[in-house]
């Protein structure tokens, strides 16, 4: 995150931790009164700078990346990616917060909701073929493959399309998991 941070310096970092969301206090997401209150929601933390503030030992688990000032954003994350290398990947969002525009997530290659959810399963004792779950991203793709039921969201992106085993017809944002079940 160092290096996007000196490549990018107009990027603003947001950060999911095991002890709760980070957002820098500067962010967009907190100029704009439509995404204040769901950013707050997620990341209850301000702080100055989350790049300096994860340094002090926080257990991550995803970045958010807000690149304002890009003109090409595809071509943004392509720097982005270079700046992380193959052990991360980097995808687009446009759905976590309202007016998002921008937007990208980091995340280790190697941690995926498939594999939280087998060990998961394992610990208890839950064949993963008796579960079900629920998904609208493309990191969703393995999950909703692999466990017993699973079901895209009215929401979920058209790259889910044919992937688990059923749709709701209500989006997150309208409580499509409870209203399914």
């Amino acid at each position: 995150l160092h290096r996007i941070q000196e490549k990018m310096p107009s990027a603003c970092f947001a950060q999911l931790t095991a002890e709760g969301g980070l957002l820098e206090e500067k962010h967009p997401w907190l100029q704009d009164e439509i995404s204040k209150g769901p950013a707050e929601k997620i990341f209850r933390r301000k702080v100055p700078d989350v790049v300096q503030e994860i340094a002090k030992g926080y257990k991550c688990a995803k970045t958010y990346l807000h690149l304002p000032e890009a003109l090409d954003f595809a071509e943004a994350m392509k720097e982005v990616k270079a700046c992380v290398g193959d052990a991360w990947e980097v995808r687009e969002i446009k759905q976590l917060l309202p007016k998002m525009h921008n937007c990208c997530e980091v995340q280790s290659s190697r941690v995926n909701k498939a594999d939280g959810l087998r060990e998961l399963c394992q610990v208890a004792g839950i064949p993963l073929d008796q579960v079900w779950a629920f998904g609208d991203d493309l990191n969703d793709v393995r999950m909703l493959s692999e466990v017993g039921w699973g079901v895209r969201m009215a929401n979920h992106l058209p790259a889910l399309n044919g992937i688990g085993k059923d749709i709701t017809d209500f989006s997150n944002e309208a409580d499509g998991v409870a209203r399914y079940l």
